[in-house]
């Protein structure tokens, strides 16, 4: 049945005043009584909502809902009755903190308009996730969301993500005025230069305080952390812990304890955590057996004894354990030989080379890097070992055909040969260094 209509001529005159235009009442098939009677039933809706939640904001704090009203509120939100599912739902958010729980419990069978409803509560909840409460409502979301394949997970994951996104461009916007970049660069990690994507460095020049790092949950992308310096405790260690996507953690020089190292029990699965130069010694090991950490284990400069090394490789099967007093030569290899590729600190303090081709520590040999490593293992900073190296040196270069003069008779191939003579007439020395070693430190990227 089609809407009753009136002569224009009386709608010019009684809504003129509250008509964009008298076209719009001759072409929407409404009449004026219709649209004033919509109007009025939304404002009478949102009067007796606006009232019934200064009463219910009138209340004492004694007077908190039962749970069978918070049960009878969410009944309501699948109402045939518009105003009752409004109220309910105004009822129901009013109270939010006692709320959580009976929406987490209801969306496990809840359909249709009552789902939308209570996943609109969690979510507006959940957009502040600093907060107790958008706490505890981001992680009943992630918690259905794990089903996984359910038309409520796909939902829940959808939330989860336009959440993820929006906090995560508000925690790079936040550690930039902190000053904390996130970039590509290298690092020494176990014994060979990395160059590892997407980094984050938090050191003594960090001038905010662990509260400033809560945002690091955000940064699911990120997968290599270094700490370093005095600034690391253990609310710190507490928000990296939380980043999902973390898989390579290196603390160094920090002044950790025992106890701090626990935050990192709830670390995602770790496949390296380095410990260097830290204080920590066999008190460490039943916390450090606890760990997360799936490959490699690596202690560079602490207070492990023997015994403790032993009793921690026994507790954690399947990790590959790596211990080394501290003491730092400061070369690189190639995996497969002991010739130097780049010499830095006590190395070059000490008078190596790039090219001498290490050959004993302390008169045990050593073939291949792994080798070397080993054997350095054995020294703390300070102490002196002694290096045996083989230096090849060439008594004559000779020249390269562009700095030959333009009028040279002979042939480019007998010159070849003739190259090739001359620079087997090589000079082998070997020799021997007393090297103290030095504390490990990152080898620049241009050596």
């Amino acid at each position: 049945m089609s809407p009753k209509t009136i002569p224009i001529d009386e709608c010019r005159r009684d809504c003129a005043p509250h008509c964009d235009s008298q076209r719009r009442h001759r072409t929407s098939g409404v009449s004026c009584n219709s649209f004033w009677q919509n109007t009025c039933r939304l404002l009478a809706i949102a009067l007796f909502a606006s009232a019934t939640a200064r009463t219910v904001s009138a209340q004492s704090e004694s007077e908190k809902p039962t749970a069978q009203q918070f049960e009878a509120w969410i009944s309501d939100m699948a109402s045939e009755d518009y105003s009752q599912r409004q109220l309910a739902t105004i009822l129901f958010t009013r109270h939010k903190a006692e709320a959580i729980p009976f929406a987490i419990l209801a969306l496990e069978n809840a359909s249709g308009e009552k789902a939308d409803r209570l996943f609109q509560f969690l979510s507006s909840i959940a957009a502040d996730p600093y907060s107790p409460d958008g706490d505890n409502a981001y992680n009943a979301i992630e918690k259905i969301s794990a089903a996984r394949t359910t038309s409520k997970a796909m939902r829940a994951q959808k939330i989860l993500e336009v959440i993820g996104d929006e906090q995560k461009e508000l925690s790079l916007d936040r550690l930039e005025r902190l000053q904390v970049e996130l970039r590509d660069r290298y690092f020494q990690i176990i014994s060979t230069r990395v160059y590892v994507r997407n980094a984050l460095v938090i050191d003594a020049t960090f001038p905010g305080t662990a509260s400033d790092l809560e945002c690091l949950k955000w940064l699911t992308e990120v997968e290599f952390v270094k700490l370093e310096g005095p600034k690391i405790n253990r609310e710190v260690l507490r928000h990296v812990a939380k980043m999902r996507g973390l898989k390579r953690l290196q603390l160094v020089q920090t002044d950790l304890r025992v106890e701090d190292l626990e935050a990192l029990t709830d670390a995602p699965d770790l496949d390296l955590l380095e410990i260097i130069y830290s204080s920590i010694g066999d008190e460490a090991v039943d916390v450090l057996s606890r760990l997360p950490v799936l490959g490699d284990l690596y202690l560079f400069g602490t207070n492990l004894t023997q015994q403790g090394q032993q009793e921690l490789k026994s507790r954690i099967d399947g990790v590959d354990f790596v211990f080394a007093r501290g003491g730092f030569l400061g070369v690189q290899c190639q995996a497969t030989s002991v010739i130097i590729d780049v010499v830095t600190g006590a190395a070059e303090i000490a008078g190596l080379r790039r090219n001498d081709r290490i050959r004993r520590i302390n008169n045990i040999p050593v073939v291949v890097f792994e080798d070397l490593r080993r054997e350095l293992a054995k020294f703390a900073v300070g102490e002196q070992v002694v290096i045996e190296f083989e230096r090849v040196s060439y008594p004559f270069e000779f020249p390269d055909k562009s700095e030959l003069p333009d009028d040279t008779k002979l042939p480019a191939d007998e010159l070849e040969r003739l190259r090739g003579r001359l620079q087997r007439r090589e000079k082998r020395e070997t020799l021997t260094l007393p090297v103290t070693l030095g504390k490990r430190q990152e080898i620049p990227r241009d050596r």
